[in-house]
């Protein structure tokens, strides 16, 4: 995700203490077991699944998603636990009037040493990148496109205007960021804004907060057990229109970048490789999966070894995706799309693999979000709740420009309402791309810690309302539940 230097800056660089993966005696013949790869990267799991389980059973009663609840936990076995633990000891030192001046910071420092190091850091990154792939994968399998498109002018027009407005108003509230002029590591004067990074990096939280994301609000809603209602199926449509719209402003603006400085060929080439990936998913792949469930009798079971094929054409399909410069993820979402949501194959998927994906490796990526997040990093308070404040003030623009286009074509105002706390939805794959700017060196560190707080707040606070309020059960609130009834 980025250069070895970032990487360094951000995690701890204590080396293993060999190069083998699992232990050579055990502990009785004086090995250190979490010395190894494996073992430390098994302990990861472990304790980065119960704490998610544990945070999740006391939000419960707050109706917060699994999500909020992962980013939590990570954040919690990151910096932050041994940083609270080494507060607490010196709280206790005071209070019992204990002689010497305490000195607790060797506390933080060993155990980043002990559970972040160089190599199980790339071990975790690895599989926790597999799993999310996965769990986009599966977030499109479970659902139908058919619903997505039939909502048709109003979609577009909300779609458009949650893209335009958010984003032109933060561009000009950065204005509000002082721009500094500061020597680099090559002794070059760069430009550079106090606690938040590269000037780039406010154009790059701009850009996520006017996004939404459509597997994000697609794995929210069906969390909630909205997915499949009227107002869930068009805020699935808004999200998939400025997804994509994004997804096509970004690849426009890298055309027109590369071919100021020549580079218009490899795009090109780039672009004829993803058209290709395309062409195969639709005249190959799903004539396939089709023929699948044709052959399948109803009631009857998908045999573990075309499941088996559809999850290594997965794969296959994300290092496609990579090669040809797209994002690794776009292949398998474009494949679960293409697999009727109502088929034995589309549940036969789900019950073999979402527990593992979703279950087991993508906790990991929680994990590590968790560890780069460091609240002792904060150098610029003031910078820090003006970030948080400046991405806070997306938002609620975003949610009025949500309303807006709604309320035009006659929907009343609560479901409009609901619908732009719907849109603001935020999730991994947002917290992923914070991640690899922050491993780039884009944004800081405390820039960093902001966004996170800024992602939890807003995440929990919209769903905590949606769940709240938004009744489907009531008059003139159909509840569609005709398909993927196994996501309830």
């Amino acid at each position: 995700m980025a250069g070895n230097g970032a990487f360094h800056a951000a995690v701890c660089d204590a080396p293993a203490d060999d190069n083998n993966l699992f232990s050579d005696g055990g502990v009785f013949y004086g090995d250190d077991p979490f010395g190894h790869v494996m073992p430390l990267f098994m302990l990861h799991i472990v304790v980065i699944v119960f704490t998610s389980r544990a945070v999740y059973l006391l939000l419960r009663p707050l109706r917060q998603p699994r999500l909020v609840c992962d980013i939590i936990s990570g954040v919690l076995l990151g910096p932050t636990l041994p940083s609270l633990l080494s507060r607490l000891l010196s709280f206790f030192h005071r209070v019992f009037a204990m002689e010497g001046a305490p000195d607790y910071s060797h506390i933080k420092q060993r155990y980043m040493d002990a559970m972040f190091r160089t190599d199980n850091v790339s071990l975790m990154r690895s599989v926790a990148s597999y799993g999310f792939m996965l769990q986009l994968f599966l977030i499109s399998v479970k659902t139908d496109p058919s619903n997505i498109w039939r909502c048709g002018k109003k979609a577009f027009a909300i779609g458009v205007s949650c893209m335009v407005m958010p984003f032109a108003v933060l561009n000009l509230l950065s204005w509000f960021f002082e721009v500094q002029h500061v020597p680099d590591d090559g002794g070059r004067t760069v430009a550079a804004v106090a606690g938040v990074g590269d000037p780039n990096a406010l154009v790059t939280i701009a850009s996520l907060v006017s996004d939404t994301m459509f597997p994000v609000v697609a794995e929210i809603l069906a969390e909630l057990r909205l997915l499949n209602t009227e107002l869930g199926r068009l805020a699935l449509s808004v999200s998939m229109i400025i997804d994509y719209g994004w997804s096509l402003t970004i690849t426009i603006a890298t055309v027109v970048m590369r071919t100021m400085y020549e580079q218009a060929l490899p795009l090109v080439y780039s672009a004829l490789g993803i058209v290709a990936m395309i062409v195969f998913l639709l005249f190959v792949f799903r004539p396939w999966v089709r023929w699948i469930v044709r052959q399948t009798p109803k009631d009857g079971r998908i045999a573990e070894g075309q499941v088996l094929m559809v999850l290594l054409v997965v794969m296959a399909m994300g290092a496609v995706s990579e090669t040809f410069g797209a994002r690794v993820t776009d292949g398998p979402i474009i494949m679960g799309l293409l697999v009727p949501s109502a088929s034995p194959l589309a549940v036969a998927i789900a019950e073999k693999v979402e527990v593992i994906a979703t279950g087991l490796m993508l906790p990991l990526a929680f994990l590590n979000a968790g560890m780069l997040t460091d609240f002792s990093t904060i150098e610029h308070p003031k910078v820090f709740l003006g970030l948080q404040l400046f991405m806070l003030a997306g938002y609620v623009i975003k949610f009025f420009a949500a309303m807006a286009p709604a309320v035009y074509y006659n929907m009343p105002v609560g479901k409009a309402a609901l619908l732009g706390l719907m849109l603001n939805f935020t999730g991994l794959m947002q917290l992923l791309i914070y991640v690899d700017s922050l491993y780039s060196q884009v944004i800081q560190p405390e820039a960093y810690a902001a966004i996170i707080v800024v992602i939890v707040a807003v995440t929990a606070i919209c769903s905590y309302l949606v769940a709240k309020l938004y009744d489907p059960l009531t008059p003139n609130k159909t509840v569609a539940y005709r398909k993927l009834k196994h996501l309830d």
